[in-house]
């Protein structure tokens, strides 16, 4: 089954699409879902925290950024559930002749690129996420700091779980130097990045 939408999916919905044994949504959509509720709790972390501050305009600012971010993480939430669905449409095309064998290897192919491209999109958007969540956590009050390093493990968890997929497509795409590239510095800069939160 193809989902067009899924931010207009109900919750429940979801986790019976995500349950299904339908290869999509599967865990780079889900997390990535996931991702965007975290996001919902560093935006009231921030929000509760800009009260004490009503002249520091640096909240109103990181406020717009994540906005902008849980917006993103929607939109790649719905890629990754359609570039995995491509994947899986490219691997049923048949493969009785050479010209059909050779399409069916081009698609494959283009299909694991898009599949990897998707999950290093949410690997660099958590990274954003990251990077903002260190900069305003010594500006977060106490009373709502159990929000914002709840917020920082579940973006951790989506980059995980992107940098697992981009993992498993690399099996197949090493020719790709360029992506391999991406995902070794996103990697790289997601360890930093939940040093960095952990370290406070």
């Amino acid at each position: 089954m193809t989902i067009d939408d899924l931010s207009s999916l109900p919750i429940s919905v979801l986790f019976e699409q995500a349950s299904s044994v339908a290869p999509a949504p599967g865990g780079g959509c889900v997390s990535a879902l996931c991702g965007y509720l975290a996001v919902s709790l560093l935006l009231k972390s921030i929000r509760i925290s800009s009260r004490a501050h009503p002249d520091d305009s640096s909240f109103a600012e990181v406020d717009r950024q994540l906005v902008a971010s849980a917006g993103q993480l929607l939109v790649l939430a719905q890629a990754d559930s359609d570039s995995f669905e491509a994947y899986m449409r490219a691997l049923k095309l048949p493969k009785t002749t050479s010209e059909e064998i050779a399409s069916r290897r081009k698609a494959i192919h283009d299909a694991a690129v898009g599949a990897t491209a998707s999950a290093l999109d949410i690997l660099d958007t958590g990274n954003g996420i990251l990077d903002i969540a260190h900069r305003v956590q010594n500006r977060v009050s106490v009373s709502i700091v159990a929000d914002e390093r709840s917020a920082v493990e579940v973006v951790s968890a989506m980059n995980s779980t992107a940098e697992w997929n981009a993992d498993a497509n690399m099996t197949s795409l090493h020719e790709e130097v360029a992506l391999v590239n991406r995902l070794q510095d996103a990697k790289a800069k997601h360890a930093a990045l939940l040093a960095a939160c952990h370290a406070g």
